[in-house]
């Protein structure tokens, strides 16, 4: 995107599990209040489901299966090595959609991308598309002249120092993430484990850490990874391990 000088738009779609169909006949009990809207019903009476609805099991498959074929007839095609990507290129030059349930980013030509978000609003009632600044809770930051961006997730941040602020405030800050050599052992003195209470929250800080290196934060990787070993036994050394990684991230907010 970045380097082609590509737009993107962040897309969603309004109502998105009433648009799925149904392949079998699905009957719902009547809800409360339908009599003084529609009229009498009788007792055993039930309802057919025309549409998916919230609340069914099949309704996320079922959207999924119609945006898919709506994309197919847009001339999209399914990339092999993701489902949540498809793309096509012609006249109006590459498009490329990534779809995370009825969040969408769009990114092509400019051109490109408002032909597919024409095609999208011919079968969906889509809100109004925004250029990408955030992204399933990533922001994005892109530089004067295009060629560069940033991604953080400072919602995330936030929670973590919310929650860990006060033990390492008056820690010392480190030039890395994680001690190095340190791995995640398994505890064989049951003696040196921490407290049910500690590891709950041990489990807690590792989880927000996780989802840091998803998207933003490669560089905390390996002492995440032998952090996570641990989640049912921690030691008194791992979780000052942990703060040491939290400490490490709270100082390098910006990268």
């Amino acid at each position: 995107m970045l380097v082609e000088g590509l737009e993107a738009q962040v897309v969603d779609i309004d109502n998105a599990f009433l648009n799925g169909n149904l392949d079998h006949e699905i009957y719902m009990k009547i809800p409360e209040g339908y009599q003084e809207v529609v009229g009498p019903v009788e007792k055993g009476d039930s309802l057919a489901l025309d549409k998916a609805i919230y609340g069914l099991v099949q309704a996320a498959r079922q959207y999924w299966k119609l945006m898919i074929d709506v994309l197919e007839q847009g001339g999209f095609k399914k990339s092999e090595s993701d489902p949540c990507l498809v793309y096509k290129e012609d006249e109006n030059g590459v498009c490329i959609i990534i779809i995370y349930i009825n969040d969408m980013l769009i990114v092509g030509s400019k051109v490109a991308v408002q032909s597919a978000i024409t095609h999208l609003k011919q079968h969906f009632q889509v809100k109004d598309p925004t250029t990408l600044a955030d992204y399933l809770g990533v922001e994005v930051k892109k530089s004067s002249d295009g060629k560069r961006a940033w991604l953080g997730q400072p919602t995330i941040l936030q929670t973590l120092a919310q929650n860990f602020q006060e033990e390492v405030l008056k820690m010392r800050s480190t030039l890395t993430p994680g001690t190095p050599s340190f791995t995640g052992q398994k505890i064989v003195d049951e003696g040196a484990k921490i407290t049910e209470e500690e590891q709950s929250r041990y489990r807690s800080g590792v989880g927000i850490l996780l989802y840091l290196t998803k998207h933003s934060r490669p560089d905390i990787q390996n002492p995440v990874r032998e952090l996570s070993k641990s989640m049912d036994g921690a030691s008194k050394l791992q979780y000052r391990e942990l703060l040491r990684v939290i400490k490490f991230v709270l100082d390098t907010q910006e990268l």
